[in-house]
């Protein structure tokens, strides 16, 4: 077994596959995904819009991304308030690439919010 995939439930090893993608290319085939998860690190992308409107074709049907982020606020772990963006920055960025946003949720998790959206 992948050293990896070792910590996935048994019934999803094959259906997750993480990647290490660089600034300009996701590394994703068109029509490949369900859903794109972007976990604290959205802030780190140059050219977020341009990279979201090229993510926009490697969606199968139905595809979303998921965008978890510290907020913008104090708070006891997380990176500096200068490396954070606010919650209608990252909702505003993805509906300038084109995509309309389902949930945007501040309350579930303490410190992060969760953002999905789809492509339009």
């Amino acid at each position: 077994m992948d050293q990896e995939r070792k910590f996935y439930k048994s019934e999803l090893q094959d259906k997750f596959e993480a990647r290490l993608a660089t600034p300009n290319d996701p590394k994703l085939n068109p029509n490949e995904v369900d859903i794109v998860f972007i976990a604290n690190t959205f802030k780190y992308i140059p050219d977020r819009i341009n990279y979201l409107r090229n993510l926009k074709s490697k969606f199968k049907a139905d595809g979303r991304i998921m965008i978890v982020d510290f907020k913008k606020k104090m708070t006891p772990i997380g990176p500096l308030q200068k490396n954070r963006m606010a919650q209608s920055e990252v909702e505003q960025e993805l509906m300038d690439a084109g995509y309309k946003l389902i949930l945007s949720d501040d309350l579930k998790l303490e410190y992060q919010y969760i953002i999905i959206a789809v492509p339009e």
